[in-house]
């Protein structure tokens, strides 16, 4: 996925083209050379397919996905910046998938329909007949070569000509040895043919229409200058962004600094709660301890509270049988008190009663005697 390889029709439905960067990077002579296609486009590769050849799936899409956007816009918007940052990590495992990523917040307020992409990225520009038949005047142009003529000779142009366009400059160096359009070292004409495709004789001298392999070559350098020229422009421009870029990975690491330093202020501050955290569970340990040991010293005091209810009823029962004992043993006293006056009564009574009978008896004698 390339910005220049996603290709618009008519109705703005895109199509994806020219699939020759995972082509030519797994080449059979080399898979990666210096100076080809694959050099160009080698920030467009994600870092895993560079740094192997099996191992990846289609995260690697997603890092292009994310380089295609980087390269599309000037603004950045935060949740551009968001969404371009989780496509560009290094890591595949965390980039999302493309799931995923239409659920961003930056989709959300997007318009993709067709209809919206015709109306505003292909208004006024020319069809794409017209910017064909244009570029091929300018091809006619410089290299001075009909187009519709030669077929085999018009593939090795082009193939040529993407050589040169690619950088490769040392397929150019090998085009005598490889390609023998023509000879150097002959007059020999490449002759352009007519539209009817029949092909025309030389004029006198060798001049005319015909185009030799030194005015061949002289264009071709030409042409090769130019480009040299506009890929010096492009490096340009392609440095530029590497610019951006690199202050954009400033600016990534400024805020990957900050983060940090929050995140360690962070921790911090969660020490110290889990410190202080710690330190009331230990408060609750020694106050549920305390709690435990009072409510079994509670239990104790109130066993003991018992016993001496139980002690102080004992005593007051004992006191009261004290009493009780008491009370009975002088009953018993008064008793016996009682018992011992009524046998003196009794025996002060019997006394008397014998002293009476004495006394009769006495006086009974008395009276025998008076008599």
């Amino acid at each position: 996925i390339k910005a220049s390889n996603i290709l618009l029709d008519d109705n703005g439905r895109v199509k994806l083209a020219d699939f020759g960067v995972s082509l030519s990077f797994y080449a059979s002579s080399s898979a990666y050379r210096l100076g080809s296609s694959t050099f160009s486009s080698q920030y467009w590769i994600a870092p895993e397919v560079i740094h192997s050849h099996k191992d990846y799936s289609f995260k690697a899409d997603i890092w292009t996905f994310g380089i295609t956007a980087l390269v599309s816009t000037k603004k950045l918007s935060e949740t551009f910046h968001d969404m371009v940052a989780s496509c560009l990590d290094k890591d595949p495992v965390n980039r999302p998938s493309a799931g995923e990523l239409l659920k961003h917040p930056f989709f959300e307020s997007c318009n993709g329909t067709s209809e919206f992409l015709a109306e505003n990225l292909l208004r006024g520009l020319p069809s794409v007949g017209e910017r064909f038949r244009a570029a091929r005047k300018i091809l006619e142009e410089v290299v001075g070569c009909d187009t519709n003529g030669d077929w085999a000779s018009g593939l090795l142009l082009n193939d040529l000509m993407s050589s040169i366009i690619e950088g490769n400059s040392k397929e150019y160096e090998e085009f005598e040895v490889h390609y023998p359009v023509f000879s150097v070292e002959s007059t020999q004409a490449v002759i352009p043919r007519d539209d009817d495709g029949e092909g025309q004789q030389p004029a006198a001298g060798g001049r005319g229409n015909e185009v030799t392999a030194e005015t061949m070559v002289n264009k071709l350098m030409a042409l090769m200058t130019s480009l040299d020229d506009q890929k010096e422009k492009v490096n340009k421009i392609m440095n530029q962004l590497g610019a951006e870029t690199i202050d954009r990975e400033d600016e990534l690491e400024k805020e990957n600094a900050r983060l940090r330093l929050e995140l360690e202020r962070e921790t911090e501050e969660n020490l110290k709660l889990i410190q202080a955290i710690n330190e009331e569970d230990q408060l609750l340990h020694r106050n549920a301890r305390l709690r435990l040991e009072f409510e079994r010293q509670r239990e104790q005091n109130l066993e003991l509270i018992q016993v001496i209810n139980e002690k102080e009823q004992l005593l007051h029962q004992n006191e009261r049988l004290r009493l009780e004992l008491e009370n009975e043993k002088l009953r018993w006293e008064l008793e016996n008190e009682k018992l011992r006056l009524e046998l003196e009564n009794e025996k002060l009574r019997l006394e008397l009663k014998m002293f009476k009978m004495n006394i009769y008896a006495t006086s009974n004698t008395t009276t025998d005697d008076n008599n």
